[in-house]
């Protein structure tokens, strides 16, 4: 590889582990050299309830990001809405 090279490159895969535990869970990877920012976090997507209370609304499922790089931290979001369904 170049160093000097400016050509843009981003591989994202879906990878699924083949056992009783991950069943499932799918894990994505998402990677590039010269993007707009460095970042490295792992973000766990939960299942969204069965059952919807707000059918009107348009419900985002709970999640929980770790950020790694370039500062520490965890933030968690949990049923936020988005616009409303037509």
């Amino acid at each position: 590889m170049n160093p000097a090279s400016k050509t843009e490159t981003f591989v994202a895969g879906k990878l699924l582990i083949d056992n009783w535990r991950w069943a499932g869970v799918p894990f994505y990877l998402r990677t590039g050299k010269r993007l707009a920012k460095r970042t490295t976090e792992i973000m766990i997507e939960f299942r969204r309830a069965p059952h919807m209370v707000f059918r009107e609304r348009e419900v985002e499922p709970n999640r929980l990001i770790l950020n790694i790089q370039p500062t520490k931290g965890i933030s968690v979001s949990f049923g936020q809405s988005g616009p409303a369904r037509k």
